[in-house]
């Protein structure tokens, strides 16, 4: 549900999903990985976002994590 995002990769022995989301303004890609891990019994996920150019990204991608959390939380509530 995220507006230039593309799954460019996965792995099921990682349980790992990479996309990239492009900017809106100059389309540079960031890289985003989702990785489930499970931990004595309990599932975690792990999401890392970081920018491909550049050294500082204004806080996009903590933002984008944010978000992400907050509509997978949203799916899996009743």
């Amino acid at each position: 549900d995220e507006p230039r995002t593309k799954l460019i990769g996965s792995s099921s022995s990682l349980d790992q999903l990479v996309f990239v989301q492009r900017s809106q303004l100059f389309g540079f890609p960031d890289t985003i990985w989702i990785q489930g891990a499970g931990v004595d019994l309990r599932a975690s996920l792990i999401i890392y976002s970081r920018s491909n150019y550049g050294y500082w990204d204004l806080g996009t991608n903590r933002e984008r994590v944010g978000r992400w959390i907050d509509k997978l939380e949203k799916a899996v509530k009743p």
